[in-house]
Parts: structure tokens; sequence; C-alpha cells
């Protein structure tokens, strides 16, 4: 099954991403897709100039060879049917009031944590996290309130995976060892996670304490293992 959807535009003209659903990028970044997973978002201006009197059709293609392995579906979306010319004023400035990202950030990784697929000789096969399916009565790892951590995902299977964590919103640092793209230099709590590949995240732990969940946001992922529980403490 289809998965993921690359969101395009039937006249080719672009999107203008300002956000990632977890606030403003530092400035527009323009796109002419815009590929997107379970619980992933983003936020985008379309600018209609040019339009009037057409039907344009949002739609999800394939994404293009090599982007991911986790193949877009092919479907239409959304019709736009574009009517006369307005008056518009509004401009989009260079730099946007993006979230104050955390900085300093450690130099160390606090913790990894590995998305892959084990075998058991008494379950089969299971998605697992560091090799482990979901226990809701084990702590895999304890954070301390305020204080910032530096995370690091990677993905040992040859299937495409969506991290997402809870409690907080959170800085990508590294993708494969460089800096992210545009895109990813906002706020997130979602990340695509290629066979291969490796991200470092950064957050400070706020507000609250107690048990939180870390899990493939790909459902069948999810509720066959690959889950884990970390705990913010005093």
């Amino acid at each position: 099954p289809f998965s993921s959807s690359n969101f395009t535009l039937s006249d080719g003209r672009p999107f203008l991403q300002i956000g990632t659903g977890s606030g403003l990028l530092p400035k527009a970044v323009v796109r002419s897709s815009v590929l997107l997973g379970p619980a992933q978002r983003a936020d985008v201006v379309v600018d209609f100039s040019g339009a009037t009197g057409q039907r344009l059709v949002l739609a999800s293609v394939p994404a293009p060879s090599g982007t991911s392995v986790d193949d877009a579906r092919e479907t239409p979306v959304m019709e736009f049917r574009v009517g006369a010319p307005a008056r518009d004023a509004s401009r989009l400035p260079s730099r946007l009031p993006s979230p104050k990202l955390v900085s300093p950030v450690p130099a160390k990784v606090s913790q990894t944590w590995t998305f892959g697929l084990e075998e058991s000789s008494h379950h089969g096969s299971a998605w697992t996290i560091n090799g482990r399916a979901f226990d809701p009565r084990r702590v895999d790892h304890r954070a301390r309130l305020d204080t910032v951590e530096r995370w690091r995902f990677r993905n040992t299977s040859d299937v495409t995976h969506y991290v997402h964590i809870h409690a907080e919103q959170w800085r990508t640092l590294l993708r494969d060892g460089k800096a992210p793209p545009a895109w990813e230099r906002g706020l997130e709590d979602t990340w695509r996670l290629e066979p291969g590949e490796e991200v470092e995240v950064a957050a400070r732990f706020t507000d609250y304490t107690g048990p939180f969940m870390i899990h493939c946001h790909m459902l069948d992922h999810e509720d066959h293992g690959m889950m884990a529980r970390f705990d913010v403490v005093p």
C-alpha cells in the first residue's frame, strides 16, 4: 500500500513552503513538489496569478526516482477553479518570524534510536526500535526536565519509516551528516527516514514530566512493535 503523497500542481507552478506544521521556517522555500508521509505537514502559499479561467488540479504523483523507496500514491486531490483577477498587495517577507531554535546543542548524541526488522524464533519477525518490540512497562531512555538532548535516528531496514516523537518540537541538525534541506530547518516532530539514513535532532524538554512515545507513524509498523517509551524526569 502507498503511505506517502507527492503533491504537485497540474500546470507546474511552484509551492512556496513557509512552515512545517510545527511552526514557520526561517524563510520561504520554492518547491515544485512536496513529499509528505503519515503525520508530516507543510504550510504552503500558492500564487494563482495568470491562471484566470483555468482549472488547476492539486495531485499526488510518483516521487522522482531515488527520492524514496516509499512510492507515493498517484491520485487527484483537489481542483482549483481560478476566477477573475483580484488586487492582492500581500508580500512574503524575506525572513519569516519563525520559532527560536534550541541553541547551543550538545556535541554528543545522548540517545540513538535504530529502526529495524528483527527475526524471532517465537514470534516470527517484528518491527523494532533498538532491536526490541514495544513494551509499555519498559523505559528505554530517561531525559531530565529543562535539559537539551541530541538524538540520532538510524534506519537499518530496507523500507521507509516516519519517525514521530511525542512531547516536544525538535530542531533538525543533520541528515546523513550534512545540513538538512531548507524545508527541514524549522521545528519538526516527524521525519522521513529512508533505508540507511541517519538524522540527528535536538530539543529542550520543558513543561511536563512522565512517559512519552517515539514510534514509526506507519501504523502497521507501530502496531507491530516499532514504538518505544522514554520518560522525562525531574
